[in-house]
């Protein structure tokens, strides 16, 4: 789109939340000076408590055009820059605290305090997990993720891609293989070999830094790892999210609601802090995994499957933290390692440190006892984290745990409008319901902004599909919906926006087909990509 057309759209918005933090940006924009509006922050300790709705009116102003790339000030290479600052600074900070827990990995972990806590973490960590998974626990779980791998040729790669492509892999992932054996993946694998192993498979040193969007300012580094590693990886993140569930009763797929819950609590009664850490996968490092998982069939898993060096701009690299963000056990790895160190502090300060009682951990996002934060602060931040200050809440009345914002108990997110707005399309639909809720939060009754969003961006005919939320953005909300009764089914009116690509099976090899329909990928037809094709289309779906 052109910038004059989110320009507007900023304006409007702004217009519409009317307070002294929108007026502010309105004229910064007026000016010009959109490196000011992207720098702009809402501290929720400037506001009064008995106001919930005046913070969120500032919130809601300073996040709608802060994840969008196309506001001037923004640019590729200077995101891309920033995210690779991040990484090193990541990497320093693991330099840094394995030589601090350098001497744990030599000496029994008893005697000092340190070495003792450590004792205490490690035995939680055994408590919660064992000792490991079996092999045939891992070749169950092993799996594809929907992401691309160190020697895709495509974009987007399907599971058949996968399958097809030449294996990559590290040499410490070479054990896996046999794990393959058998499977219509290793017969694929044999029936490329012609004279030597390369004919098969690639041996690569490591994993490849790349970035995906995070903000106008700054991207999100991840790194792609080799087909066979990541295959397995995934694998172990299952077994640490079974083996944690079953253990402590935590389950890593439902627990994000509960986390939303519990902060709105807090923010209200002031029971709970939440902490959140910056750059917190890539400040894992080597030793610490090491020492907390020493002598145990994790350890060897991890070692074996994890990548040594990382590729930048043609370097490799060798890692001074455990994972990146792109193994596929990482977030499992480091909800757990943080999840223990968490429940030891508690217990230190007489909390029980349960996991779903008095602490809630996923990923870097972390709950405790508000008189426990100060302890969790200071013992992360030895094992080498820090925490996100602009982020972390211990005092006053805002909470935010898994997107979920709250100010005195009262809902106070703000939307982030990071896509570019085409006329009539799917992302019209995504705006108006993001600012459909952002408004609500705000106390506003009469969202005029609504409607100039259909009137300018929408044709006619879509410019009355409304529905509930629970449509997503097949409907707009807000609006009454359009529906009828047909066969005793009540059927409601809503817009498809697109339709899955296939890929026909007559690309693939007749053992990556079979392979993919043995693990359930594809159908029929062929093997749908995450790509997929724009159509704008009415129809009707049941909603009895």
């Amino acid at each position: 789109m052109s910038f004059h057309v989110l320009r507007e759209t900023a304006f409007q918005y702004w217009a519409q939340l009317d307070c002294p933090t929108s007026l502010k940006l309105y004229l910064l924009g007026k000016a010009d000076q959109w490196a000011e509006v992207l720098a702009a922050k809402a501290k929720p300790e400037h506001f009064n408590d008995l106001y919930p709705e005046s913070y969120a009116r500032a919130n809601a102003a300073v996040t709608f055009l802060k994840k969008n790339p196309d506001v001037p000030g923004s640019n590729k290479e200077q995101r891309r820059a920033a995210c690779l600052s991040s990484w090193k600074a990541g990497e320093a900070s693991c330099y840094h605290a394995n030589e601090r827990l350098s001497r744990f990995l030599v000496s029994p972990l008893s005697g000092d305090a340190p070495a003792v806590f450590l004792r205490r973490v490690r035995l939680r960590l055994l408590e919660w997990l064992g000792t490991g998974p079996t092999d045939e626990q891992l070749q169950k779980a092993a799996r594809h993720g929907p992401g691309t791998t160190f020697s895709s040729q495509v974009a987007a790669p399907t599971a058949a891609d996968k399958y097809d492509e030449k294996i990559t892999l590290t040499s410490g992932a070479c054990w896996y293989l046999a794990n393959i054996v058998g499977t219509k993946w290793g017969a694929i694998m044999a029936s490329n070999y012609r004279t030597t192993l390369d004919d098969s498979l690639v041996v690569v040193a490591g994993n490849r830094f790349t970035t995906v969007p995070k903000t106008a300012l700054t991207d999100r580094g991840i790194a792609i790892e080799g087909s066979l590693n990541i295959y397995f990886q995934l694998a172990v993140g299952s077994c640490l999210r079974r083996m944690l569930r079953r253990n402590t009763g935590w389950d890593l797929n439902t627990c994000a609601s509960i986390h939303r819950e519990v902060a709105k609590r807090a923010s209200f009664d002031g029971s709970f802090a939440t902490i959140d850490l910056s750059n917190a996968s890539d400040s894992l490092c080597r030793n610490l995994v090491r020492v907390l998982f020493r002598g145990t069939r994790w350890l060897s898993i991890f070692e074996d499957l994890r990548s040594t060096k990382t590729e930048v701009d043609g370097k490799w690299h060798l890692l001074e933290k455990f994972s990146s963000m792109g193994n596929g056990y990482t977030f499992e790895l480091e909800t757990c390692i943080f999840a223990a160190i968490c429940s030891v502090c508690l217990e230190l300060k007489g909390e029980s440190g349960v996991l779903g009682h008095d602490l809630f951990v996923f990923g870097d996002d972390i709950i405790v006892p508000t008189g426990c934060a100060q302890i969790v602060v200071d013992t992360l931040r030895w094992c080498g984290f820090e925490t996100n200050s602009s982020k972390t809440f211990v005092t006053g009345s805002f909470r935010e745990s898994c997107g979920g914002d709250f100010f005195k108990g009262h809902p106070v997110r703000g939307f982030y409008l990071k896509d570019t707005l085409s006329y009539g399309t799917q992302k019209i639909y995504t705006v108006h319901n993001g600012a459909s809720q952002a408004l609500d939060n705000c106390g506003v009754d009469s969202p005029w902004f609504l409607e100039w969003i259909r009137r300018h961006h929408l044709p006619e005919r879509l410019r009355s599909v409304g529905g509930p939320r629970r449509l997503g953005d097949s409907v707009l909300h807000g609006l009454q919906q359009t529906w009828k009764w047909k066969d005793g089914i009540r059927w409601v009116k809503v817009v498809r926006w697109s339709k899955p690509i296939t890929v026909k099976w007559s690309y693939f090899s007749i053992d990556a087909r079979l392979a993919c329909r043995v693990t359930g990928h594809g159908h029929t037809f062929g093997i749908d990509c995450r790509g997929v094709r724009p159509v704008v289309q009415t129809e009707w779906v049941s909603d009895s």
